[in-house]
């Protein structure tokens, strides 16, 4: 392995999962291919995981969601995985291109510790750096299979997205915490409203950032998905987030929605463009 991530210490773990704060760090071990080998394609990985809710968790919007939790989870999944086995560098920054977690037996509370079964399904290196990492994944616990995964993200050097980002605005505390949703309008089968971040939420908003975090689109979509059907918030099923350019902080975010046969399409639109797109769907995994 790259790094020597043999201690089960969350402190161990914040680089790797690009965390500040112990409390929000979810990764406890990563079981790997063989020492000194770089991820390949058809590689099967375990990490154990452990979504849990303590200090300032306990105020985020994932101490409502088992989705969200879980969907937090695997994103670490991913990131640790890009570290540990894939030669990225600790300090690069990784973007989602899109993330998918779709239950099979939805929890009736967050699971207190899952683990992660990976398989990648593409892999990209350049000069012999991480680009590039899909993967598919199953979320278990001790006896029994939870929710399927799936993660996509590109890897980019630090100098690079430095350039890229340095007129992008950056984070700042919030006031009084805003609804994810607002102005909502609903008719027939569609949904369109406003979307505001909480960066006091310490889980989303974990360190400082120059765009809105995929995290925020899924709570943003899960909500959504509520509203259009008309039932209470958070009994989802999952969701799937596609993202095509990263979303400003000093802009305007809008949604829209529509019913479909058996799922909610979510479009999320900044300056005249969609920036990412999401699926609910209604019913568990068969």
């Amino acid at each position: 392995m790259p790094l020597n991530c043999t201690d089960r210490s969350t402190a161990s773990w914040r680089e790797v999962t690009h965390k500040l704060h112990d409390e929000n760090v979810m990764v406890t071990w990563v079981d790997a291919p063989e020492r000194g080998e770089l991820l390949a394609l058809g590689d099967r990985c375990t990490v154990e995981l452990s979504p849990r809710i303590e200090g300032c968790l306990l105020t985020s919007a994932a101490a409502q969601s088992p989705t969200l939790l879980t969907l937090e989870a695997l994103r670490q999944a991913g990131l640790a995985l890009a570290h540990v086995c894939g030669s990225a560098a600790v300090g690069v920054t990784m973007l989602a291109n899109a993330i998918r977690l779709q239950w099979r037996r939805p929890p009736e509370h967050p699971p207190v510790r899952v683990w992660c079964s990976i398989v990648v399904t593409d892999v990209v290196y350049r000069r012999g750096r991480l680009h590039r990492l899909t993967f598919d994944a199953e979320i278990c616990d001790e006896t029994t299979p939870l929710a399927y995964g799936h993660g996509d993200m590109t890897c980019i050097p630090h100098a690079v997205y430095a350039r890229m980002r340095r007129d992008a605005a950056m984070s700042e505390p919030a006031g009084r915490p805003p609804q994810p949703l607002s102005d909502v309008v609903v008719t027939d089968s569609r949904l369109t409203a406003r979307t505001d971040w909480d960066t006091s939420d310490r889980l989303i908003f974990d360190h400082p950032l120059d765009h809105v975090p995929g995290m925020h689109f899924a709570l943003a979509a899960l909500r959504t998905h509520a509203a259009l059907r008309g039932v209470d918030w958070p009994g989802d099923r999952g969701v799937e987030l596609q993202f095509s350019t990263l979303a400003e902080l000093d802009g305007d975010l809008t949604v829209s929605a529509r019913r479909e046969v058996g799922y909610t399409a979510i479009d999320f639109h900044q300056g005249g463009s969609t920036v990412a797109t999401a699926r609910c769907p209604d019913e568990v995994l068969a």
